[in-house]
């Protein structure tokens, strides 16, 4: 896929129904993409319940728990976004993120993306936006888009 995506085309004056991802599939996303989170935290318990039981490392399990509960999600959102455009749950919906400007996100967009799906209320902001925007989106100029309208009018 190319850098740039719509060349120079203005994503606030585009009709939204036809280009951005609804409401249903930024939803899906978040609910694949938490599954992906849960699985690997599950593994990962698994693992360690294994390897570290009656070892000294046991002790210091709580902090190595809370650290990649932390780190995994972060870095998972912030990586695939700023390398792929997508994550998991993005493939499975066939959407994508870009900037304003048509291109793939850059990794400070998508470190700001990611930083403000911490605040606690940001999964909930989708319902606030008739463009089913969330405070991630806005904050940081980014939209999640459809890949087949890409394909169909710019590629």
């Amino acid at each position: 896929m190319e850098d740039n995506l719509l060349d120079d085309y203005d994503l606030f004056t585009n009709t939204p129904d036809n280009f951005l991802a609804s409401r249903e599939k930024r939803l899906l996303n978040y609910i694949i993409d938490s599954a992906v989170y849960v699985s690997y935290i599950i593994i990962l318990m698994i693992i360690d319940w294994n390897l570290i039981e009656g070892t000294r490392l046991e002790k210091d399990y709580s902090v190595f728990a809370g650290f990649n509960l932390f780190l995994f999600p972060f870095f998972y959102k912030c990586i695939s976004e700023a390398f792929f455009s997508k994550t998991i749950g993005k493939m499975f919906t066939k959407t994508h993120v870009i900037n304003l400007k048509g291109q793939k996100v850059t990794l400070v967009e998508a470190f700001l993306r990611t930083l403000i799906r911490y605040t606690v209320l940001d999964v909930l902001s989708i319902f606030l936006n008739k463009d089913n925007l969330t405070w991630h989106d806005q904050f940081t100029g980014t939209r999640v888009v459809t890949d087949d309208y890409l394909a169909s009018e710019f590629v």
